[in-house]
């Protein structure tokens, strides 16, 4: 689906709070997204909850009021951090949401990966928090960031060409599905654990040492979850190195003995661009043009 100007969003706050230096971040959100023709409803604790945007109770409850709102097109999420995979045990399975799509990236991935399998006929896309300074930045990033989620919900039929790198070769089409690796590794074993058969499989982080991204992949593998994809692209995560470890080196031993592609470098998720993606929509990745395609 897309949005027309006119369309009702809401912004919830799902995971962090935000932090006092940051408190203007949301009144500027709320006057981007209104630039953008749409009208918009907060439903964020004025409070907050240790780190957490709001109790557990208040947060699932201002997600609950966005679903069930019919007048609601989309979602929007406040910021990553940590928090959602709190809520998970107290959502509704009675909502019987109309279309709407959910935007969000980083710890919203445990939220993303609930909503998929609970209401599949919400859109997801990863895509940027909106009270955040990867989004609202007055630099050449941050508008790249804004035009690409601005396309997507507007104008979704526009393609999306991306040059990655390629670990694997090959050619691969499927359903886009994925996130943050450390959030959907922290899924497993759960009803929302990630389905990976027949898809793309799209994994992106930041911070985490060659070890510990090591450490993440072979649980995803040990888990099945490696065993049936058509192939594997890897954002920039940024900062996943050390002093004596080359990454996309530890990605190529782990995976030099799989028959699908394997490609690095995405731009989206915790980079400067953050390039939105529609989960579920088909992408392809061929190594002839080195290029990830969507759309």
């Amino acid at each position: 689906m897309n949005l027309q100007p006119g369309d009702h969003a809401v912004i919830i706050g799902p995971a962090s709070a935000l932090r006092t230096a940051d408190k203007d971040l949301l009144p500027m959100a709320v006057s981007l997204l209104e630039s953008w023709g749409l009208s918009v409803e907060v439903r964020v604790d004025d409070a907050h909850h240790f780190y957490l945007a709001g109790p557990d109770s208040v947060r699932v409850k201002h997600f609950h009021a966005a679903l069930a709102d019919a007048r609601a097109r989309a979602i929007f999420c406040l910021r990553g951090g940590y928090g959602s995979p709190r809520i998970l045990p107290l959502l509704d399975k009675q909502i019987r949401p109309h279309p709407k799509i959910l935007v969000g990236y980083s710890d919203v991935t445990s939220l993303q990966a609930a909503v998929a399998r609970l209401w599949p006929q919400i859109d997801l896309i990863y895509g940027p928090n909106v009270a955040t300074r990867q989004f609202l930045d007055q630099t050449p990033p941050s508008e790249a960031t804004r035009n690409s989620l601005r396309d997507l919900l507007f104008s979704p039929k526009r393609p999306l060409v991306e040059e990655v790198q390629f670990i694997r070769p090959g050619r691969a089409r499927g359903r886009l599905t994925g996130g943050c690796l450390s959030m959907l590794v922290s899924l497993l074993g759960t009803y929302y654990a990630p389905r990976t058969t027949g898809t793309i499989l799209f994994l992106e982080d930041i911070g985490e040492a060659p070890f510990r991204v090591d450490r993440m992949l072979t649980h995803l593998r040990n888990a099945g979850k490696l065993s049936s994809v058509r192939g594997i692209v890897f954002g920039e995560m940024r900062n996943c190195h050390d002093p004596y470890n080359d990454l996309r080196d530890v990605l190529r031993d782990l995976f030099q003995k799989e028959n699908f592609p394997v490609a690095f470098g995405l731009r989206s998720g915790h980079g400067e661009i953050n390039l939105s993606l529609r989960l579920g929509a088909i992408a392809q990745l061929d190594s002839d043009d080195s290029t990830f395609r969507m759309g």
